[in-house]
């Protein structure tokens, strides 16, 4: 059992059934079956700039090759990481999570986050954590910020500090829809910070990046400010389609 599976079963109880299979049982709402399904990144081929995947090529040999819009328009973040692919169990999991009201799932989810931040060797510097801030509309619906809950769970695992001073200062319509360039233009000025950042090495965290449009959105905010580096973690990450790849 890794280290951290021994402090997160310390800190929070076994819940009576997996949200997923409705049949295991383990703490943060997940049987270790379906936690285990859930992490699939390494799987498949990923831009290692933006983090996005390309599910139909494979090879070891292609699973560094930074994708076309990456190198066509750099993003202002260093890289994005994430557990794997939007689809199958992990979708399953997030929409549990935003949309059905399960907090309990930030648990496994933070869990999961922390162990590959500390997997990767880009982020063992990291000073601070940033959840990217919802829109009022949305905070007041849903009645909690979801990436939020992941930054503090993923604080109190590795003893990091979490900063809730990035806000949005302008409600967007929803990006679910947009082509990229349609949501960085849509996100354009929506963040700022209502007070002064103190940490060279930001992870901002969030729950899916699909175009990267908002995370690059924040991460020229937190480096306008002072800010080093910021590198994103997110549950899950979007698919690009396989011509966007160059190798």
């Amino acid at each position: 059992m890794k280290i951290l599976d021994k402090i997160s079963g310390f800190l929070f109880p076994l819940q009576n059934s997996c949200l997923l299979c409705k049949k295991g049982a383990s703490y943060g709402s997940l049987c270790p079956k379906c936690r285990d399904e859930i992490i699939t990144r390494h799987d498949f081929t990923f831009c290692p700039v933006c983090g996005r995947y390309q599910l139909e090529v494979s090879s070891a040999k292609q699973k560094h090759n930074v994708c076309q819009e990456c190198r066509e328009t750099t993003p202002r973040f260093l890289a994005a990481k994430s557990l794997g692919p939007f689809r199958g169990a992990l979708k399953e999991a997030i929409y549990i999570y935003k949309y059905k009201g399960h907090r309990s799932l930030s648990i496994v989810f933070g869990q999961l986050l922390a162990e590959l931040l500390l997997d990767e060797p880009g982020l063992a510097d990291t000073d601070l954590l940033v959840p990217v801030p919802l829109s009022q509309e949305k905070a007041v619906t849903r009645g909690f910020n979801q990436s939020e809950l992941l930054a503090v769970k993923i604080g109190k695992i590795l003893n990091l500090p979490v900063s809730n001073d990035l806000v949005r200062v302008r409600n967007t319509p929803s990006q679910s829809k947009l082509a990229r360039k349609a949501r960085m233009d849509n996100i354009k000025g929506a963040f700022a910070l209502s007070n002064k950042i103190s940490g060279g090495n930001v992870v901002l965290i969030d729950d899916i990046l699909t175009t990267g449009a908002t995370a690059g959105e924040c991460a020229g905010v937190l480096l306008q400010a002072g800010v080093q580096k910021v590198t994103v973690l997110t549950l899950a990450s979007g698919i690009q389609e396989k011509d966007n790849y160059l190798f």
